[in-house]
């Protein structure tokens, strides 16, 4: 007996079954499906070796080198004895099957089509050859020639439940929900019995918003399948886009009944009686969920899921709120709850949340900050200084921290302090490019623009595409007057970056005023004051490249804009406007 006589039919599919999860979990991924084991598949099944019987010939021992060398990873000694096993028996198609596999895995792909392409001309009814030229075709992402191929394989064995949920699976992934839907009624048809086919073609009726088919499916894999509580879900999914709660509780107590652990089902259920006023059983549920919230993670993922990232925060808040009174570890919920009253515009709740976040929370240092920053707006500065004084003694090497006790520094004028705060976080971290730039532009705040312009050149030294360095280098030269084509080259560099940015743009133009090009300064300072309508310091730029160009009228303009728009600093601005109000006087009396 020749070995293509006793193997042809041992071909493995598996790398199609693969195909076929990945397929199905996009289709799963389109209907809007949160989780499903794919069940249904056939059993995937390795290829075995031949076992040698007396009297067999060199091209199974070949094989079985090849066999040997591929799985310890050897693909090129894997095709080696690959080909001397076909020398050995040309006619075994099982062995150039074999043979167009090791071509695929070594990514050989022209090689393993003029093979695959040469056995389908001599046996073009040959499922394996045809299973692998679906996968070359997958390769190569030529997804749309496969499902004439699966459709061919089924017409050769339409028993072949795998190509079904492949086929279905594809169809799904490109959009064609009808050709979908149209397989598996084919695959329950042939297998009424399959629970996954009758629910993956409810799922396929709710893409197409056809809910009374979806139901029927989604009941039928249920009752094939009491533990598919997925099918439950896509029935209460259904009935929430219909607006009709009166199944919903019935629904949520079966998925319960099947497991008493379900998370997202007993929050759904507790929001439930809270609306219905049965609110003792709601707190029920939530303390259960509030103790079992500190070793199981999940539950405090589904709320994240399901209800906050739904923007439903009414709803968020009373699960957290309740769930807190029994939590043992309550850092987490404190954070999501800030996060909920943050977005409802409750902020002095968000504050309160926030606050009782622990520093052992991975949570910490984001509720600090969020914390800092609303204590800015409710000019509270000192409330932000001292909770981010208080968090480097916690946390003393967390450079965010430094950084934004730094930057309220700087808000409140004391240089001094947030000099030594910078250069503290360069003692741990000699390659923050945001701390050496902040120190430059303390240095520059100070008045002190030669150490501004070395910390700056520090920052492109460690990164030299730093758009912001580049710029603040740039516009440092120009308002100083020195290496004016070094700066328009820096500050060009930057807007290679940042081609939209308004800053960038006025340091350009500002070199061109500096440069004396000032029809070429009005151009581009218009351009920065266009993106940037209402900066004093843009608007004082172009009043002055106006009045370089005698635009008196213009020049005026601008500069009461500015001064307009000015917050401090009046002196100087007023000084331009008066001379130019006088001027204007003096021309006409």
């Amino acid at each position: 007996m020749n070995l293509k006589s006793r193997l042809t039919r041992k071909i493995s599919l598996t790398w199609v079954k693969t195909v076929g999860i990945f397929a199905c979990a996009a289709m799963l991924s389109a209907c809007a499906l949160t989780k499903h084991p794919a069940p249904g598949l056939a059993k995937i099944e390795k290829v075995q070796a031949p076992k040698l019987e007396p009297g067999e010939k060199a091209h199974v021992f070949y094989f079985l080198q090849a066999e040997l060398n591929r799985q310890k990873g050897d693909v090129d000694q894997a095709l080696v004895y690959m080909n001397k096993a076909i020398e050995a028996d040309p006619e075994s198609m099982f062995l150039k099957m074999e043979l167009a596999k090791l071509l695929v895995y070594k990514n050989d792909i022209p090689e393993a089509l003029t093979l695959i392409r040469k056995g389908l001309e001599d046996h073009p009814e040959n499922i394996d050859f045809l299973t692998v030229l679906a996968q070359i075709k997958l390769m190569q992402n030529n997804e749309a020639e496969v499902p004439i191929i699966f459709e061919k394989i089924l017409s050769i064995n339409p028993k072949d439940q795998a190509v079904y949920f492949l086929l279905g699976g594809l169809y799904s992934k490109m959009n064609q929900t009808p050709k979908a839907i149209d397989t598996f009624k084919r695959l329950t048809v042939q297998f009424p019995e399959s629970f996954s086919g009758h629910y993956y073609l409810g799922k396929l009726h709710m893409v197409e918003e056809n809910y009374s088919e979806a139901k029927k499916e989604l009941n039928e894999a249920y009752r094939l399948n009491s533990d598919l509580v997925e099918a439950l879900y896509g029935l209460i999914q259904i009935y929430e886009i219909q607006k009709n709660n009166k199944p919903l509780p019935g629904l949520y107590a079966q998925i319960l009944d099947k497991d008493p652990e379900d998370a997202r089902a007993s929050l759904a259920l507790a929001l439930i009686y809270h609306t219905t006023k049965k609110e003792k059983k709601a707190l029920g549920i939530l303390a259960k969920l509030g103790e079992r919230s500190t070793n199981e993670s999940d539950i405090l993922r589904y709320v994240v899921r399901y209800y906050i990232k739904k923007t439903l925060y009414p709803e968020s808040i009373y699960l957290l709120e309740n769930m807190l009174k029994t939590a043992a570890s309550k850092g987490d919920i404190y954070y999501f709850l800030g996060l909920c009253q943050e977005e409802s515009k409750n902020t002095q709740a968000a504050v309160e949340a926030f606050e009782h976040v622990p520093f052992e929370s991975k949570y910490f240092e984001k509720s600090v900050l969020i914390t800092a920053f609303h204590y800015m707006d409710m000019k509270k500065n000192d409330k932000a200084i001292a909770l981010l004084e208080q968090a480097l003694v916690d946390r003393p090497e967390n450079i965010e921290f430094i950084l934004y006790l730094g930057s309220f520094y700087e808000e409140e004028e004391m240089y001094q302090k947030a000099l030594d705060m910078y250069l503290k976080g360069l003692s741990i971290d000699q390659n923050s490019t945001k701390l050496y730039f902040r120190l430059g532009v303390v240095y520059d705040k100070k008045g002190d623009r030669i150490s501004c312009i070395e910390e700056m050149k520090k920052v492109l030294k460690i990164d030299p595409d730093d758009a912001n360095a580049l710029n603040y280098l740039g516009y440092t030269y120009a308002d100083l007057g020195m290496n004016l084509e070094e700066a328009e080259e820096l500050i060009t560099k930057a807007l290679s970056f940042k081609p939209d940015d308004g800053y960038i743009t006025d340091s350009l133009g500002w070199v061109y005023y500096q440069k004396g090009n000032y029809e070429k300064a009005v151009a581009t300072l218009e351009k920065a004051v266009g993106m940037i309508p209402d900066d004093p310091i843009l608007l004082e730029h172009l009043g002055d490249a106006f009045f370089k160009t005698s635009d008196t009228e213009k020049a005026l303009e601008f500069y009461q804009r500015s001064l307009k728009n000015k917050k401090k600093g009046h002196d100087a601005l007023k000084l331009k406007i008066d001379r130019l109000m006088n001027k204007q006087t003096s021309l006409n009396p």
